[in-house]
């Protein structure tokens, strides 16, 4: 479940077809603080950091031509990666 931040001038619309996004804004006016807690908003840092140093360690191209020897490719990076930083 998404949370996206919305501005702090959004205002509730009135046609049909906005029920989801009202709904948002309304639950984000009453209780920002409650929906960033709610849907971990802000933690995309942590995943980022981690693609970084992969990239950083391992380079940012996979070598591998078929989709299969691709996935484990990056399963076995991912693999090293979490040896390395667990020693």
């Amino acid at each position: 479940m998404p949370c996206i931040k919305v501005r702090k001038n959004a205002k509730v619309k009135l046609k049909t077809g906005h029920i989801l996004r009202n709904l948002s804004v309304i639950f984000q006016k009453n209780d920002l603080q409650g929906c960033k807690d709610s849907e971990s908003y802000g933690q995309r840092w942590i995943v980022e950091t981690v693609f970084s140093c992969i990239k950083r360690i391992f380079g940012e191209y996979v070598y591998s031509v078929r989709l299969k020897n691709m996935i484990q490719e990056m399963m076995l990076k991912a693999s090293l990666y979490n040896k390395m930083i667990s020693i």
